[in-house]
């Protein structure tokens, strides 16, 4: 017999029957050939087989695992089943458990110390510890999270926040009341199965009134702190006059012990002489003269320069005159003839 009769059929035979004919046939064979007792028990396996499939074949997705429950035994503590085809006795059940990090949120209405209303909208994050699976399944239970995570966030959001005021809630507290209701939750959940990983504070909400109440609050208290700081910022000022003030008052003390008459007289001639120099010189000073003969400054008027001003009795100098030759001058000519008394008439 050649290779590759079986796919070339002479045309003289009939055709190949149908798989379901096949299936027949082997059937009829098994029949004949082997005990009744023997097919039929063969089928009913078959058939409880198919019926039980999905008590029999479990598929443990990724990111979770089985735990197993024994008909006669109980819960099975000792391990869990790990992902993919697991096969396990058809009267027993398999429990399947996602052990991933899962993510809630809730919205809880509290009340504070003073007893209002405080709505707070929480996010927290947790799963099941995989080792102790078996346990959580014995103690609690697959609605775990309803029966202990939720619960344990609720109340403890309810502890920390009855401890403060709506105002510290609203202002100074916002970083430590996360901490505190994450702390209260770990200590809740210790020995529950299950690993708390965060507690987020996403939003509180106050009652209108104490909101507009706290916002007042704060902008009178910032308008305080504005005075405060202009008062420290006057008394800063009132300090550095004082200073200057005590600087003068010194600097004029060192200067009038160093100052003498002569000294004042020299400096005012020096003065007259620059201002009687300058061929613009318009300005015109007009000099005080002394009570006992002293000098007084010279008049400059449009470049002339004129004696005391107690003097007018004398001749002005010569544009040409030096200043040295004014002070001379000043000096001879500064006394006042004096008059004399006429005589009493006699009655």
């Amino acid at each position: 017999m050649h290779k590759g009769t079986d796919q070339i059929r002479p045309q003289h035979l009939p055709p190949e029957p149908p798989p379901m004919w096949r299936v027949q046939r082997i059937l009829v064979h098994a029949w004949e050939h082997l005990s009744p007792t023997f097919v039929i028990f063969v089928l009913l396996c078959i058939f409880l087989f198919l019926m039980f499939w999905s008590r029999i074949v479990y598929t443990i997705p990724a990111g979770s695992v089985g735990v197993l429950f024994e008909r006669f035994g109980g819960t099975y503590i000792k391990d869990n089943y790990g992902e993919g085809i697991q096969f396990i006795n058809p009267i027993n059940s398999l429990y399947i458990y996602n052990v991933r990090l899962q993510e809630k949120r809730e919205t809880v209405v509290v009340l504070s110390n003073n007893g209002l209303d405080i709505r707070i909208q929480v996010m927290y994050r947790y799963h099941p510890i995989s080792k102790e699976t078996p346990l959580l399944h014995k103690e609690i239970g697959p609605d775990y999270e309803e029966v202990v995570v939720a619960p344990s966030v609720i109340s403890s959001i309810r502890e920390v926040i009855g401890r403060y005021r709506p105002e510290e809630i609203y202002t100074t507290h916002t970083n430590i009341i996360p901490g505190e209701i994450f702390d209260e939750v770990r200590k809740r959940m210790d020995g529950k199965h299950v690993f708390m990983d965060a507690v987020i504070v996403e939003n509180i909400s106050l009652p209108p009134q104490v909101q507009s109440a706290i916002a007042s609050k704060h902008v009178v208290e910032q308008a305080l702190l504005e005075y405060e700081f202009k008062l420290a910022k006057e008394e800063k000022e009132r300090q550095r006059k004082a200073i200057e003030a005590a600087g003068v008052e010194r600097y004029n003390q060192i200067i009038g012990s160093s100052l003498s008459k002569d000294m004042l007289i020299w400096n005012g001639i020096l003065a007259t002489n620059k201002l009687a120099e300058s061929p613009n010189a318009k300005v015109v000073i007009m000099g005080a003269g002394g009570k006992d003969g002293n000098l007084g400054l010279p008049l400059i008027l449009g470049g002339q320069m004129a004696l005391d001003a107690t003097t007018p009795s004398e001749k002005s100098l010569a544009p040409e005159t030096t200043a040295k030759d004014a002070s001379e001058t000043a000096k001879t000519g500064s006394t006042v003839n004096k008059t004399q008394k006429a005589p009493a008439e006699k009655r």
